[in-house]
């Protein structure tokens, strides 16, 4: 057997009362199982002191004593830690703290009186190889990109013949592209949706869509097809099409975004795949669901507690796979809305904007953009973060499309 086989699992308990941690080594040290080395501190001050110190696979963070506080702790700590899975502890059994909690990454989240043996292990075991596969998976696509990149570079046109054939080419494209976007911006009553859309080529991979899903849901989509041009127009005319037929008549966010994947996977061109997020608005019940398929986490401000956070867990790009590996981590994310939340979903050519120092805008940027201006009314959102990105950029040219939908519940 490889050494890979007998390497222990290095786990982190961040835990306070010795009773538990002593439990916790116990379970983590019964026979009969994989392996697991035990490091213990108290607090988060000491794990982050912990953490530069030695390898760490994954932290059993444990939040009994934070109370309301526990979702601001978590997301503090996992700040400082986003490459590294965690798990949360807790006596509370308060279900919207757990999904709350998952939202802004955790791998689980475990009630300590119900924990065994089995249950710890398994909870460590997945949050462990759902974590690397994601971090493998993110890094293939990064190198199919790449590569797609440079055999596009090598591509080269004799001008004398195929420069006019080609501008052709793409002004038909984009008048075509420009032809499928929405229209118009949904009106629903209660509600205060916006949107933004900016190519940074004549044709982009950037599309958004609204699709009536069911007379009280609307489906609202936000994808990024790899591959510019012409290229990234036939992917997106070609998801498009797929994310509509399998919407209709749908309530879910889930099963059309699994059926879609499944359908292109085999007919994209080598190296090109769609990131995606799809949401069902519920506007009648003033609920969400949201799919995250390798797309950008959305913004969710929630008004009533004045804070504004990040919506993980973002699955896997579409395409890459028929669904042996998408299917099983597509979350679909239920989302209770209150008067005055609002959800933010781009693509990531805001986030990658670069200034002439090499800076890049970021997601922090974006967020705290959101805390400042959540309240204005969506178009005047939209475009404070419109006017604070190209003010960042100063006199560069744009990186990539830009497309921002947006909505506010008014109750």
């Amino acid at each position: 057997m490889s050494d890979a086989a007998h390497k222990p699992t290095n786990v982190l308990l961040v835990v306070n009362d010795p009773s538990d941690v002593q439990r916790l080594r116990e379970m983590l040290s019964e026979a009969g199982g994989p392996p697991f080395t035990v490091v213990n501190v108290p607090a988060i001050e000491q794990a982050l002191r912990a953490l530069t110190q030695t390898e760490v696979d994954v932290i059993l963070l444990d939040l009994s004593t934070r109370g309301d506080q526990a979702i601001r702790h978590y997301v503090e700590f996992h700040a400082h830690v986003p490459d590294t899975p965690i798990i949360v502890l807790s006596d509370s059994e308060n279900e919207a703290l757990a999904v709350e909690i998952v939202w802004a990454g955790a791998q689980d989240y475990l009630v300590k009186a119900k924990l065994n043996i089995g249950h710890l292990r398994r909870a460590i075991w997945f949050a462990v190889s759902r974590f690397l596969l994601l971090r493998a998976l993110r890094e293939s696509q990064r190198l199919l990109l790449q590569t797609e990149l440079d055999s596009l570079s090598k591509i080269h046109y004799d001008e004398s013949v195929h420069l006019s054939d080609l501008l052709a080419d793409l002004d038909i494209a984009a008048k075509f592209q420009t032809f499928l976007l929405p229209k118009h911006v949904p009106e629903i009553e209660g509600y205060d949706i916006a949107t933004y859309y900016q190519p940074c080529k004549e044709v982009g991979g950037d599309y958004f869509d609204f699709i009536t899903a069911t007379p009280e849901s609307l489906g609202i989509v936000v994808a990024d097809v790899a591959g510019k041009s012409v290229q990234g127009m036939v992917g997106m005319v070609m998801f498009r099409s797929l994310l509509r037929m399998n919407a209709r008549g749908s309530g879910s966010a889930r099963v059309p975004l699994i059926a879609s994947n499944k359908q292109i996977a085999d007919d994209l061109s080598p190296g090109m795949f769609v990131t995606c997020c799809y949401m069902v608005l519920r506007h009648t019940e003033a609920e969400l669901l949201l799919c995250i398929a390798g797309h950008p986490p959305p913004i969710y401000w929630r008004s009533k507690m004045g804070e504004c956070r990040t919506i993980r867990d973002v699955g896997m790009v579409v395409g890459f796979d028929r669904g042996p590996l998408f299917d099983p981590i597509l979350r679909e994310h239920r989302i209770s809305l209150a008067p005055g939340d609002r959800i933010l979903v781009y693509s990531d050519g805001i986030t990658d904007e670069t200034n002439a120092k090499g800076e890049r805008f970021g997601e922090k940027r974006l967020l705290d953009l959101t805390s400042a201006y959540a309240n204005l009314p969506s178009r005047e959102f939209v475009q404070a973060l419109v006017t604070a990105a190209d003010d960042f950029r100063g006199g560069t040219e744009p990186f990539d499309d830009v497309t921002i939908v947006t909505f506010r519940y008014l109750g």
